[in-house]
C-alpha cells in the first residue's frame, strides 16, 4: 500500500481507511508511548464509550497497538477498530468504522485488509 485510501461498504455503510503521517518528532519518542497517544486520541467522536480494548497486534511485522471500541454515535451504536503502527519517523493507522450489528461483517475484510498493508 502507498498513500492514504479509505473505501465504504455501500451495503452496510462501514468505513475501512490507511491513513499514514510523518514527523521528525516521531522518531525521538518511545514507540509504545506514541501509539497509545495516538489511539486514545481515535475515539472516531463516540460518546458513552461502553467498552475499550486494547492488545499487541502488526502491521507488515512492525509492532502495532489494536484498539476497539465501542460507544454510540448521534444515537447509533457504533463499533471502531483500530490498528497503529510507527516505523522511524511515520505512524501508520488502519480503522473500521461500523454499526455494531455490520462489525462482525465487515471485520473480514478489515483483517484481510490489513494483512495485505506493506509498510514503506
Amino acid at each position: 500500500e502507498s498513500g492514504d485510501s479509505s473505501y465504504q461498504n455501500e451495503k452496510t455503510g462501514s468505513t475501512l481507511s490507511y491513513t499514514s503521517g510523518c514527523r521528525k518528532a516521531f522518531g525521538r519518542d518511545d514507540d509504545q508511548r506514541t501509539l497509545l497517544q495516538i489511539s486514545r486520541s481515535m475515539n472516531g467522536g463516540l460518546s458513552r464509550i461502553q467498552r475499550s480494548l486494547q492488545k499487541s497486534a502488526a502491521i507488515d511485522g512492525v509492532a502495532a497497538l489494536e484498539s476497539t471500541l465501542e460507544g454510540t454515535l448521534k444515537g447509533r451504536k457504533i463499533k471502531i477498530r483500530s490498528t497503529v503502527a510507527k516505523k522511524g519517523t511515520c505512524v501508520y493507522d488502519v480503522t473500521l468504522v461500523s454499526l455494531n450489528r455490520f462489525f462482525d461483517e465487515d471485520i473480514t475484510t478489515y483483517d484481510k485488509w490489513l494483512s495485505g498493508i506493506k509498510l514503506p
